[in-house]
C-alpha cells in the first residue's frame, strides 16, 4: 500500500507540474523557444487529468490529492460586473459538423445570437447578413441586430459587433494576407478601451495532420504503433507547429509596435487602456 501511495504522489507531482507549465507556456516567446507553445495546446487535457487524479487520490493518497488540487488554484475574480468579450474565427459561418439540415438555422449564428457577450470580435466574417441567408436565420439576425446596434464588417474579414459605440482606428501599417489587424476605440460609459482584432498566420495543417491530431487525442494509433506515432508527431505536427509559432511571434512583435503607435496604457475597462485580442490558431 505504501508503494501505491508513493506512485500516486509521483504521478500527481508530474501531472501538476505539466498542468501549471502548460497553463503558463503561452507566455514564452516562440522566437526564443517554440516548444512551450506546443505544450500550451495540451492544457485542456492536463486540466481534465488533474481533476480525475484529484478525485481518485481522495481514496488512495490524500496528500497527492492536495498536490493536484493546489495546481488547479487560480486568482480570485475581480469585483464588479466584468466586461465580456467573445472572439471567434467563424470561417464564413461554415458548419463543419455536417449535422444541420439545409433549412435549419446556422449553428454558429445561433451561438452568436445566444452568447450575451458585450462585444463580439470575429475573423473571416465579411457580412453576417449576406452569409446567413434563408428564413431560418432571419430571427437570429434580427436578435443580433437588436443586441448589437453597433456593427462593422471589415473588407478583410475582421468584424466587430458591440453593445457600445466605437470608432475605428486607422492603422499606419498595411495588412498582409497572413496578418490582418483592425483596431477600435470602444466607449463604455465614461471609460474607453482600445481593442485590436487580429488574424495571425494560420497554422497550415493539412487534413491528414488534423486527422492525426484527432486520433492522438482519442488515443487511436490506427495500427501505426508507438514508434510510427512518435515519428509522425515529430515530422508532421511539431515541426509545422513550431514554425508557425515562430512566424506568429514575429507578427506579434509587429502588433506590439502598432499598439505603441496607437497609444494608451494597458488596463481594464475601469482604467482606460489597451485590450489586445489575439486570435487562437485554428487546426
Amino acid at each position: 500500500m505504501k508503494l501505491i501511495r508513493i506512485i500516486a504522489m509521483l504521478l500527481a507531482l508530474t501531472v501538476a507540474i505539466l498542468t501549471v507549465a502548460s497553463a503558463y507556456a503561452g507566455s514564452v516567446n516562440p522566437q526564443s523557444w517554440a516548444l512551450p507553445s506546443v505544450l500550451a495546446m495540451i492544457f485542456p487535457a492536463m486540466l481534465l487529468l488533474t481533476v480525475i487524479l484529484t478525485i481518485l487520490n481522495l481514496f488512495i493518497c490524500r496528500k497527492a490529492a492536495i498536490v493536484s488540487a493546489v495546481s488547479l488554484l487560480s486568482e480570485p475574480a475581480a469585483d464588479g460586473k466584468p466586461l465580456t468579450l467573445l472572439t471567434y474565427n467563424v470561417m464564413q459561418l461554415t458548419d463543419f459538423t455536417g449535422t444541420s439540415a439545409p433549412d435549419s438555422p446556422n449553428p454558429t449564428l445561433r451561438m452568436l445570437a445566444s452568447s450575451e457577450a458585450d462585444i463580439i470580435a470575429l475573423q473571416e466574417c465579411y457580412d453576417i447578413a449576406s452569409i446567413a441567408t434563408g428564413e431560418a436565420n432571419r430571427p437570429l439576425l434580427d436578435s443580433i441586430s437588436r443586441h448589437y446596434p453597433y456593427r462593422s464588417y471589415g473588407a478583410r474579414g475582421q468584424s466587430l459587433l458591440s453593445r457600445f459605440p466605437f470608432d475605428e482606428i486607422i492603422l499606419s501599417r498595411p495588412n498582409a494576407d497572413d496578418f490582418r489587424v483592425r483596431a477600435f476605440r470602444i466607449y463604455i460609459g465614461a471609460d474607453t478601451i482600445t481593442l485590436f482584432d487580429v488574424h495571425l498566420q494560420s497554422i497550415g495543417l493539412t487534413p491528414d495532420d488534423k486527422q492525426l491530431y484527432r486520433d492522438l487525442t482519442r488515443g487511436d494509433t490506427q495500427g501505426r504503433g508507438i514508434k510510427g506515432e512518435i515519428r509522425e508527431i515529430r515530422s508532421d505536427l511539431i515541426s509545422k507547429l513550431t514554425a508557425a509559432f515562430r512566424a506568429r511571434a514575429l507578427q506579434t512583435a509587429a502588433l506590439t509596435d502598432m499598439i505603441a503607435e496607437t497609444g494608451g496604457k494597458c488596463g481594464s475597462s475601469r482604467n482606460p487602456g489597451a485590450f489586445v485580442k489575439i486570435e487562437d490558431f485554428k487546426c
